[in-house]
């Protein structure tokens, strides 16, 4: 088994729940659309996966950020950040490079009911008189709302060691879309690509940031560990019916740049 970084095209943004994405759970996933047992799906994540008897090598999903991209022109008018924009156009690497992934609201309606649409509160078609205005920011109709945070990158990034070209195809085969609500259109993903690593950043990325749940007596060297959040996670697939243990969590929303290309040895 050998290191592997997994790149994830993004088609539509994706919305994360209160932790984010993990290798080895949307893996088991697609084992056990595969054979339709989830304990089967659970053993076979040793074929795919190295597992150090406590955990797998497999990281949790970052966003895939390009150094190049710059906030736009007309955001740098008025002096912003205290760049002349007369000195952007003239050395264009003097622009603000964009340095984090930015959430966008989404918002989504949930499941009405037929007293929802009952012709004291709406006017069917036909009838001779206005609709009745629906208060939407309040009343029974508030908790109908949703509203997500949606973030889009170029692609989701996972680490791990173990057979990542199998994986990747078992992904693109199983996986039409990720994340929550991805049954309506969130997280939609195209291509799926394996490339061989030196090192193994499915623990600590190329960052040296956290890349995965592990537990709080674990021998990894971690950067900065007492501002690390900590909380009882599991650590097997398929992630429900446990007892977790307390663990260092990864941040929710992480970035890896362009820079830090497969094969790069950092």
């Amino acid at each position: 088994m050998k290191p592997f970084r997994l790149e994830v095209e993004l088609k539509t943004p994706v919305v994360l729940g209160s932790r984010p994405l993990r290798l080895e759970g949307l893996l088991w996933h697609c084992l056990y659309l595969n054979y339709g047992c989830p304990d089967t799906a659970r053993e076979k994540l040793h074929d795919y996966l190295q597992f150090n008897g406590r955990f797998f090598h497999a990281s949790s999903c970052a966003f895939f950020v390009r150094k190049e991209l710059h906030i736009a022109e007309d955001f740098l008018k008025g002096n912003a950040w205290n760049i002349d924009p007369k000195e952007v156009i003239k050395k264009p690497s003097r622009a603000a490079p964009i340095k984090e992934v930015i959430a966008r609201d989404r918002s989504t309606v949930g499941a009405m009911r037929q007293e929802d649409l009952h012709e004291d509160l709406i006017a069917p078609f036909g009838k001779r008189k206005p609709y009745k205005k629906l208060e939407l920011l309040g009343g029974k109709y508030r908790i109908r709302m949703n509203q997500w945070k949606a973030y889009w990158a170029e692609s989701l990034v996972f680490h791990g060691v173990g057979n990542g070209g199998a994986i990747a195809s078992l992904m693109e085969f199983y996986l039409a879309s990720i994340g929550v609500n991805a049954s309506i259109g969130f997280g939609t993903i195209g291509r799926v690509r394996a490339m061989p690593e030196r090192k193994d950043y499915s623990i600590v990325d190329p960052n040296r940031d956290l890349a995965r749940p592990i537990p709080l007596d674990s021998d990894y060297q971690l950067r900065n560990p007492e501002k690390l959040l900590i909380e009882d996670a599991l650590l097997m697939p398929p992630f429900r019916g446990e007892q977790g243990e307390p663990c260092y969590l990864p941040e929710r929303i992480r970035t890896i740049y362009d820079d830090t290309s497969a094969l790069d040895g950092a």
